[in-house]
């Protein structure tokens, strides 16, 4: 009920707002005589991709094509980002349904509604970046900061019938979702209260009732606020606190009462979200203080997220951690120099519901050294520390885990020529280290990595002609199992400026091993062309061939290719007609 509200009220807002922007807009052209005009951009790209392979993880994949509308188009005043795209045939064979997305969000001075599958953002920890298919509203007037969205999340809850459904993936419930944000400021300083909800619903009325037991329907409530304010123009201050609960199962009894969910929290809860023995309320959030000048930062930052910390409205989020990090970075003598890094502490099992806690000491560091305007070298050094301590259940020091990875990596680069003629030369050494210094230190699980990478390209403008050699090297060994891999690879483009297309072929040729026995070979070729057919259209292909002879561990060869034509469909002025 309360959700049929909250779309009506929405719904209403926002037709209200489309009429009032598109009237008053459409006064103010007639005054300057210019009642219709279309400008911004706004491409067609249809695609068809193949793969032809003897792996059997590829044995059923389909063929796919697609078809995608992206762009911004102003008219009336109102600016309108638009996104399309049509797919099918993605994954395997028995999987491959149509896929259809389509979503708007037109925008006229300070409001903005988004029609479709679209995003948007409340908090890093409550809504962000997730796609929903709905309607959703920003109104930014002054200093006012409001924002509502009601729509439908994809759920991960999904079920296999091979027989009612030939074996593709059908969920039996749809995720829907609402949210709100009210606050006060702008982008620099501003203060964010939000809400969010989403709950699943059952949706196949014939399926059955074993479905349910085996997939509970979860809910989902997340509250909290977002802040951000700039002290003495170069002290940045920044707090985000998020208060999320999660109900695994609607249908569960409430009869038990969960510890960690005392009785004044469960009261409150109760009015916002289904609260029964299934809840669990956590917190998630981040406090950092940043300097920032010049030529010189300085900042320092805590995180803490709470075991099993979940939200509906966000990709992943990893839980049970809690940070403590100092950064800062510096530039000298005229920007040739850079140095940046950071330095902390991380630790989990906050609530103490893990065998043991592992605390890391991180920390990096990263230079980037211009000695001459075309000759630099970047260095970058890392190490992460783990120290597993005894933690609710007491540990032998024989099995305590001690591990050190470090990580360092150099780059030099370097470039002559001419106008006709350039060169360019550049050289990647990158080494890691995995050692274990436990007690009871076990060589078997120390690991290491190496890579060896050299790289030159020449271009010769006067003939339109680049070449590129490349050499590499890698070497990998953990758990008593070593690999090998040495070869080099050859790029040679041609672009035919008067006919608008370029041409490229890259051909790359490695020796394997493994254990120190010769493994085969694995030979990768591409073959690229793009031809820019006019001012609006362009044509792209592609077309790859791969083949592994091993005689150790799997072989295979495939071919794969890819074709896509792309066509603006304003020109350049904006009017969309053909000149």
């Amino acid at each position: 009920m309360l959700a049929g509200v909250d779309m009506r009220l929405l719904s209403s807002i926002i037709l209200l707002f489309t009429a009032w922007s598109v009237i008053g807009q459409d006064l103010s052209n007639l005054k300057s005589g210019n009642t219709f005009d279309v400008n911004g951009n706004a491409s067609l790209s249809i695609s068809y991709n193949g793969v032809n392979s003897s792996s059997d993880s590829l044995v059923n994949h389909a063929d796919s094509y697609s078809i995608g509308l992206r762009g911004s188009l102003s008219f009336l005043g109102i600016v309108m980002p638009m996104q399309l795209n049509y797919r099918k045939g993605q994954f395997n064979a028995s999987t491959a349904n149509p896929f259809f997305r389509l979503g708007l969000s037109p925008s006229y001075k300070w409001a903005k509604v988004h029609l479709g599958y679209r995003t948007m953002q409340f908090s890093k920890y409550s809504l962000s970046d997730i796609t929903f298919f709905g309607v959703g509203v920003e109104i930014n007037p002054g200093n006012l900061r409001m924002a509502a969205m009601y729509g439908e999340l994809k759920t991960p809850n999904f079920n296999l019938d091979t027989l009612a459904f030939h074996a593709d993936l059908i969920s039996n419930y749809k995720r829907k979702a609402h949210g709100y944000k009210l606050g006060f400021g702008k982008q620099r300083n501003y203060f964010d209260l939000f809400y969010f909800k989403a709950k699943d619903r059952y949706d196949v009325a014939d399926a059955e009732e074993f479905y349910i037991t085996l997939l509970p329907p979860p809910e989902n409530m997340v509250i909290g606020f977002d802040t951000r304010f700039v002290l003495f123009k170069k002290l940045t201050a920044a707090l985000n606190i998020n208060l999320s609960a999660v109900t695994n199962n609607q249908n569960a009894s409430d009869e038990s009462i969960v510890e960690d969910l005392d009785e004044g929290l469960r009261k409150a809860l109760n009015s916002l979200i289904t609260v029964n023995s299934t809840t669990r309320a956590n917190t998630a959030g981040e406090a950092s203080l940043h300097w920032h000048d010049k030529f010189f930062n300085l900042g320092i930052m805590y995180k803490r997220i709470d075991p099993n910390y979940a939200s509906f409205g966000i990709h992943y989020v990893l839980d049970d951690l809690e940070n403590y990090t100092i950064n800062g970075g510096v530039r000298l003598l005229k920007n040739r120099v850079s140095i940046n890094g950071n330095v902390g502490v991380q630790r989990n099992n906050l609530k103490n519901i893990r065998n043991n806690t592992t605390e890391r000491i991180i920390y990096n560091i990263n230079s980037n050294i211009i000695l001459k305007s075309n000759a630099g070298i970047n260095l970058t050094y890392s190490n992460f520390a783990v120290d597993q301590r005894a933690g609710f259940v007491m540990l032998n020091d024989t099995f305590r885990l001690v591990q050190n990875t470090s990580v360092i990596s150099v780059t030099p680069f370097y470039n002559w020529g001419g106008e006709k003629t350039k060169h360019s030369i550049q050289v990647n050494l990158n080494r890691s280290l995995v050692q274990d210094i436990s007690p009871l230190n076990d060589l078997q699980s120390n690991g290491k990595t190496s890579a060896q990478v050299i790289n030159y390209r020449r271009e010769m403008k006067s003939s339109d002609w680049s070449l590129g050699l490349g050499l590499l090297r890698n070497e990998s060994n953990f758990k008593g199992i070593s690999s090998e891999r040495t070869g080099g690879n050859v790029v040679v483009g041609k672009r035919f400026s008067d006919q608008g297309i370029q041409l490229s072929l890259q051909t790359g040729y490695s020796i394997l091993s493994l254990n120190n026995e010769k493994d085969g070979y694995a030979l990768n070729s591409v073959l690229s062309a793009s031809w820019k057919i006019n001012k609006r259209a362009s044509l792209n292909a592609l077309m790859g061939y791969l083949n592994k002879a091993s005689t150790i561990s799997r072989q295979y060869d495939e071919i794969r290719f890819s074709i896509n034509l792309a066509y603006n469909l304003i020109d350049t002025k904006g009017n969309g007609k053909e000149k």
